[in-house]
């Protein structure tokens, strides 16, 4: 952490049980990644010191969800399924204690693919988040989180325009972000990139 604060850096801390939390909280983490095992003690700190969850919910449930098919051994894909419940457990606790959530699905894991990220929009709206809550835990609580809000995270004068279209409505239904049949372009830095638009 004393290298992390003089280099400038944000520090993410891998933490599923409670304790390692606490640990990390208390050592000065800006966010907790999975917070599988959060209990009431992590939630209060987290809030206090302004510390973010980010909880991966893809992680646990692809592998649980992937199993035995995918060639996972029959006792980690019990174990996934069990600290599934548990996640879910931790994420509403988070959001009682009105700590901010940033959306990320530790992408790269087994099963959890790099470009499926809107499934964690899903997981997250499922366990009580409004469609409008999953896109801004995805986009301006991200990028305080990272330290780039004042580029990006929202669409206002001055910051770049990273922007993705869709046909549709994600308010209306959020798993309209997961069909890419629907995703009319994408845009960085004011330029289409991808899509239809990009020509």
């Amino acid at each position: 952490m004393t290298a992390a604060r003089r280099a400038g850096c944000r520090v993410a801390a891998h933490a599923h049980s409670a304790q390692g939390m606490k640990n990390a909280i208390r050592a000065g983490a800006h966010s907790i990644e999975h917070a599988t095992l959060m209990d009431e003690e992590a939630a209060s700190l987290m809030k206090t010191h302004g510390a973010v969850m980010v909880p991966t919910l893809s992680a646990l449930a692809t592998t649980a969800a992937c199993g035995l098919a995918c060639g996972v051994p029959e006792t980690a894909v019990a174990k996934a399924k069990a600290m599934v419940s548990r996640h879910k457990s931790s994420f509403k606790l988070a959001r009682r204690a009105g700590i901010a959530i940033a959306m990320g699905t530790d992408a790269g894991t087994p099963f959890n693919h790099h470009g499926e990220n809107a499934q964690e929009l899903v997981r997250m709206v499922a366990l009580g988040m409004t469609p409008m809550e999953a896109i801004v835990s995805s986009t301006s609580v991200a990028a305080r989180l990272i330290g780039i809000d004042d580029r990006v995270g929202t669409i206002e004068p001055g910051k770049l325009a990273d922007l993705v279209l869709v046909r549709g409505n994600p308010l209306s239904r959020i798993t309209l972000l997961q069909d890419r049949e629907r995703i009319v372009g994408v845009m960085q830095a004011g330029k289409f990139v991808a899509g239809p638009l990009a020509g």
